[in-house]
């Protein structure tokens, strides 16, 4: 039982592939090299969440390694699929160290919230979560991770802000994954698309491939990516496109995928309530966004903490909204604390 323990245990130093004291180093070194006086403060907010993020990996893995092999709580199945989650988040770390230790100054602006929005681990470790996640075919497994890793990439590319680059690694990723005809990772490559093309404001082609995304994901083939699909439609309709009564509909639809999606911490209810908001500021409706903007704020404090990034950009719209409404006192303590 002591070497099965102590097997666990080492199984969570495979995320040093991904991070370690030789790779933060090197991040640190490559941030301070663009020169900018703002780029040892960066630093100083940027590695806590990669540390916090490692951690939680290597929490996660030692976990389920403890789990299927010392406790008898997880068969072989289980365990498999939550290496497969482990997997696509540790890749996920990797290919974001790989693109910031190569930044310029543009990256280095946008580094603290892409660390911020990487993937969580503990759905890896939720029971409810790996019962619905799609198991590979083993025959196929290590095109579908490769393939895998070129739409995790790719939204990698677009926390950074190099659209382009990233438009063009999400259409080759999903030209291998309709190869593959691998449903999911058809969905979610689909998705990471459609995100791009929004960024870089091709706002018809976004919409085409979300809906495709969408539709390809429902009915439980990938639930995440049916609910992102979707909120990221309210935006893309809603807001980018101005049209109100279609963006709400993408609003209901999204709240629905919802139902499909295990929201334990209940940011997807955030996500939810601020897109509805945005919409509204889109129409110059203020009132009515003040309170689901008031409630996604409260969620994304109590999951996320009152520094993430989120937080602040939800601040930002609802002094917004409060200067729009007469509360100019109000907004310029909502935007000091933004």
């Amino acid at each position: 039982l002591a070497e099965r323990a102590a097997a666990c245990e080492a199984s969570g130093a495979e995320v040093e592939v991904a991070w370690n004291e030789g790779r933060a180093q090197e991040l640190r070194d490559a941030l301070v090299a663009t020169g900018q006086s703002d780029a040892s403060t960066t630093v100083d907010k940027l590695m806590p969440w990669l540390e916090q993020r490692a951690g939680q990996w290597r929490d996660a893995r030692v976990e389920a390694c403890l789990d299927a092999d010392l406790r008898g709580r997880w068969d072989a199945q289980m365990l498999e699929r939550s290496l497969w989650c482990l997997d696509e988040r540790r890749i996920e770390l990797q290919s974001l160290v790989d693109e910031l230790v190569a930044a310029d100054d543009e990256v280095l602006r946008a580094s603290v919230p892409a660390a911020a929005g990487l993937a969580l681990a503990a759905p890896c470790r939720d029971e409810r979560v790996l019962e619905r996640l799609a198991s590979p075919p083993q025959p196929l497994r290590e095109s579908l991770r490769q393939a895998r890793a070129d739409v995790v990439r790719a939204s990698n590319l677009q926390r950074i802000g190099r659209y382009e680059q990233g438009l063009a690694l999400a259409r080759q990723a999903l030209a291998r994954a309709e190869a593959l005809q691998w449903p999911p990772l058809v969905a979610a490559a689909r998705a990471q698309l459609g995100s791009l093309l929004e960024r870089t404001g091709r706002y018809a082609d976004a919409e085409l491939e979300l809906e495709q995304a969408y539709f390809g994901a429902a009915k439980g083939v990938a639930p995440e990516v049916a609910f992102d699909a979707a909120v990221q439609l309210c935006y893309v309709v809603g807001t980018r496109s101005a049209r109100r009564d279609d963006g709400l509909r993408w609003v209901r639809f999204a709240d629905i995928a919802l139902n499909d999606v295990i929201d334990a911490d209940r940011l997807g209810e955030a996500a939810v309530l601020h897109c509805l908001a945005a919409i509204h500021i889109t129409a110059e409706q203020h009132g009515e966004a003040r309170d689901p903007l008031e409630r996604a704020l409260v969620l994304w404090e109590e999951a996320l903490g009152p520094e993430h990034p989120k937080v602040a950009m939800s601040l930002s719209n609802l002094a917004i909204v409060q200067a729009e409404g007469g509360d100019l006192e109000g907004a310029k303590v909502t935007l000091e604390r933004a």
